[in-house]
């Protein structure tokens, strides 16, 4: 995240306001955009965006580029000519969103240590990752990492009125006492989600692509002529190949279950599908589901 004052900078450096209306002429500015002042991740992917606008410019090689068609914003250009898109990212038991067991757990000495899965401790026993750093909990943890991103969670919650107060303090202590609504727990996972190794991330990460070809004019006209798709689907689709979606424990995990039902909800207008396994371990309710 970056907060309304960075994202203020950037779109007025581009010639328009944040609800996306021209400048006027009075009010535009050519003023440097310091990245430095950025949080890192935010300065880091703004920095190869606008390295590939250079390359962009002057591909080289011989190619030649021709504004009027090969502009994905001119007038002129055709969305048949954008080779079509299939991502795939397969799945077993990783995480797809932290829970909220995970993020409240890890404080304890004994959480640093590997685990057994079995809870039989012994010579030759399989071992499981520690369930934290022994010291914090694993949500203090991951914001020790971002702090400034958490602030900006708890502004943008305040900014859109689903907390009193844009105090990202008050907001942890929320969380971990239990006195946060549904819905805001889900942000804080899904927050969580975006800063740690799991499924969410890389399915976010890969949506990129899609979103920014369902936002291009052309695709828009396109696209207005088929309200029955999600756009851009005929150009570009994710497929979560999931392998143990829907098994009984221990095969399958119901928690991660849940958490691939709330991506796909959260994602139910972009061009996602969900693959997975039918076996004799596949539990009761996704045979009814599919029956």
């Amino acid at each position: 995240y970056i907060s309304p004052r960075m994202a203020k900078w950037l779109v007025e450096a581009a010639g328009i306001t944040l609800d996306g209306t021209d400048l006027q002429r009075r009010d535009k500015k050519d003023q440097p955009i310091h990245l430095s002042r950025f949080p890192s991740m935010a300065a880091e992917r703004l920095a190869f965006f606008f390295q590939s606008l250079s390359w962009i410019q002057d591909p080289g090689s011989g190619i030649t580029f021709r504004a009027e068609t090969d502009a994905l914003t001119s007038a002129m250009f055709d969305p048949g000519t954008v080779p079509s898109l299939t991502q795939i990212i397969p799945a077993y038991n990783e995480v797809i969103i932290p829970s909220v067991d995970f993020l409240r757990s890890g404080a304890l000495p004994e959480d640093a240590m590997n685990q057994s899965p079995d809870d039989q401790h012994g010579i030759g026993d399989l071992t499981a990752p520690p369930l934290g750093d022994g010291v914090n909990p694993n949500l203090a943890f991951i914001i020790s990492q971002f702090p400034e991103e958490w602030m900006f969670l708890a502004k943008r919650l305040f900014h859109e009125g689903r907390i009193e107060q844009p105090n990202s303090h008050e907001l942890y202590k929320s969380f971990m006492k239990r006195k946060l609504r549904e819905e805001l727990v889900i942000e804080v996972r899904l927050w969580a989600a975006m800063r740690t190794q799991s499924v969410a991330k890389t399915v976010v990460g890969a949506l990129q692509c899609a979103r920014a070809l369902a936002s291009l004019p052309k695709m828009k006209q396109y696209y207005a002529q088929f309200p029955e798709k999600r756009s851009p689907e005929d150009h570009a689709e994710l497929i979560l190949a999931h392998q143990t979606f829907g098994f009984r424990a221990p095969e399958g995990s119901p928690e991660n279950d849940e958490a691939v039902r709330l991506l796909l909800s959260r994602h139910a207008n972009d061009p996602v599908f969900l693959v997975f396994d039918l076996t004799p371990s596949t539990s009761e309710d996704v045979w009814y589901m599919l029956r």
